[in-house]
């Protein structure tokens, strides 16, 4: 009782805060929080709630309210019977508890999908999943496990291995012991009292039915009480103690009906209608019989309960048939055979739906990366993974990098004689050597320009090497060159300058992600006003570059590595020259040193 006091205690104080909080981070975690206390305790959702929490946390790029508030959208649709859109939250849960490593979340999202699985009647499918979620959960010690022990319970269950089912319900009950989680003990007991009453083992089922009521009582859960209760009527009836039977059946209804629980009203009325027309009932009430079986299919239509239609019709053609009302027996014989068709009928569209479902899901993970494949191609990774999770303008400023521009010489004039495909798979050969030693020196690609390359290093992750990188990559990108094209019909002209630069992604439908600022046009400057099979360079990316050795040296005697000054590279001054829109320039040749 204390702590189902103590839940309703923090709900309220939840509920108070979402009403009156105007802050988006301490929305996201009341509500996020409502949410599990709901999941945990069988509690209504607020499907809205969590949908802005979802919608909030992604505007935020805040993971951990990205999985909660993905979690509970999963746990509301799952609980009303919506699988494919249940599905497709709790597959967003997973990516995000891949993407920030939590061994706590993962395991949690893989049991929840593992549940929709079971319930779809995928059972092979829910096996693979939970079987993972146990794995993982065994090896950190989890608390979960209490949770995913029953839902693999539940699949044996579905699958008729009422022993498994009773093995498994064991171990979580054993760990809801230990948990003090009285409220999930309560529905494992129960659960356990439901494997003995399908192996006919009366009494060990009534011990389990008892045990599970008398928890729910102290915590007073009235779905709990009302389930358990129908439950032992139920098998009193089996065992044809018709007194006891109908004792706990009418309870049961009547607080089904309080608490408009009406799928089990309807089965509980069901049966109180059986027992009063059983031929050996000494209580024999066909009056009785009659109005609690036609409640029962009242109850069961209104909210299209096909099993519960399909047996109260059955026990109504069988009250008919004893009764001698041959044109009511006629009548429910017929609906009862009708409801077998559309239960057949309707497990097929079940099936088919499943089917649907997963095909949808795999359709959208092969979505997923491919897409993430395309933006990790034309944007940076950290770029991508940025847009991935809801960015839609990326604009920011980077005090110190290094830019360079490479143009082919003379090839225009070269591709004139070629036709288009070799002219497209040069211009593929020579690109594809480019990124694979930007990948190598740690340079990123900005993009090419018909025959122009561009690259920059030092962002988006700046580093205080940049201009090294930058060096190293100019010399590879001419020696690459001079290697494929020995004869010299293809020759580059390299220009490279350091200094500020504003980054970003421009465009909607179509992602680019580009540099601008007069570092830019100066790198650009220093390329078209560069030599042919040289690399240009301007006095500020120089002096970076020494700058950088310098400290390099510095900092490797000061830790003992005894390293010399050898830092292959050489500058050969140009002298001074006029630059378009820069004015007087004096830059420099970038040479590999020769030993």
């Amino acid at each position: 009782m204390e702590q189902a006091v103590n839940i309703q205690k923090r709900l309220t104080e939840l509920e108070q805060i979402i009403a009156t909080s105007t802050d988006a981070m301490e929305r996201i975690k009341a509500i996020d929080e409502y949410g599990t206390w709901c999941l945990n305790n069988r509690l209504p959702l607020n499907i809205e709630w969590a949908k802005e929490s979802l919608q909030l946390s992604q505007q935020l790029n805040y993971k951990i309210g990205i999985f909660g508030s993905a979690t509970n959208c999963g746990y509301y649709y799952g609980i009303h019977n919506d699988f494919p859109t249940s599905q497709h939250y709790l597959f967003q849960a997973l990516e995000v508890s891949r993407e920030t490593g939590s061994e706590e979340d993962y395991p949690i999202t893989l049991s929840n999908i593992a549940n929709n699985y079971e319930l779809m009647g995928e059972l092979d499918t829910a096996m693979k999943y939970i079987h993972e979620a146990i794995e993982i959960n065994e090896r950190i010690g989890s608390k979960q496990l209490v949770r995913n022990f029953a839902i693999l319970a539940g699949i044996y269950y579905a699958l008729e291995r009422f022993d498994k089912s009773m093995e498994y319900f064991r171990k979580a009950e054993v760990l809801a012991i230990a948990q003090n989680n009285q409220s999930a003990l309560a529905m494992y007991v129960g659960n356990v009292g439901h494997c003995y009453h399908e192996m006919k083992d009366y009494g060990k089922a009534i011990d389990q039915f008892s045990k599970a009521l008398e928890i729910n009582q102290a915590m007073n859960i009235e779905m709990g009480i009302a389930n358990n209760t129908g439950s032992l009527g139920h098998v009193y009836m089996d065992l044809k103690n018709y007194d006891r039977a109908v004792e706990y059946l009418e309870k049961s209804v009547e607080l089904t009906r309080k608490i408009d629980f009406k799928i089990s009203s309807a089965n509980y009325l069901s049966c109180l209608g059986t027992i009063y027309v059983a031929s050996d009932n000494p209580k024999l009430d066909a009056a009785k019989a009659e109005a609690f079986l036609l409640e029962a299919e009242e109850i069961a239509n209104a909210i299209q309960a096909k099993e519960v239609q399909q047996s109260t019709a059955e026990r109504l053609s069988d009250f008919y048939k004893q009764t001698k009302n041959w044109e009511k027996f006629a009548e429910y014989v017929e609906r009862a055979h009708q409801m077998e068709k559309e239960m057949r009928t309707a497990d097929a569209i079940k099936s088919a739906t499943s089917y649907e479902a997963k095909k949808q899901l795999a359709v959208e993970e092969a979505t997923r990366k491919a897409t993430e494949k395309i933006l990790h191609n034309i944007l940076p990774q950290k770029i991508a993974e940025r847009i991935k999770n809801g960015e839609e303008e990326i604009i920011e400023r980077f005090e110190n990098c290094s830019v360079l521009f490479a143009d082919m010489v003379g090839f225009t004039k070269w591709s004139e004689k070629k036709n288009v495909n070799e002219l497209g798979a040069t211009l593929n050969h020579i690109f594809s050597l480019f990124d694979k030693l930007a990948n190598e020196f740690g340079v990123e690609k900005i993009k090419t320009i018909g025959d122009a390359y561009m690259c920059v290093s030092g962002l988006p992750e700046p580093c205080y090497d940049h201009a090294e990188r930058m060096a190293r990559m100019a010399l590879a990108m001419n020696e690459k060159i001079h290697a494929a094209y020995p004869d010299g019909e293809i020759k580059l002209r390299i220009g490279v300058h350091t200094g500020e630069v504003v980054a970003g992604v421009i465009g909607k439908n179509k992602y680019a992600y580009d540099l601008w600022g007069d570092t830019v046009n100066t790198a650009s400057r220093m390329e078209s006003h560069g030599v042919e099979n040289k690399i240009q360079v301007s006095e500020e990316f120089k002096s970076h570059l020494s700058q950088t050795l310098s400290s390099r040296v510095r900092r490797d005697e000061t830790e003992g590595e005894g390293l010399n000054t050898n830092t292959d590279f050489v500058f050969e001054a140009r002298g001074e020259i006029e630059v378009k829109g820069k004015g007087k320039m004096k830059p420099f040749f970038l040479q590999k040193k020769v030993e």
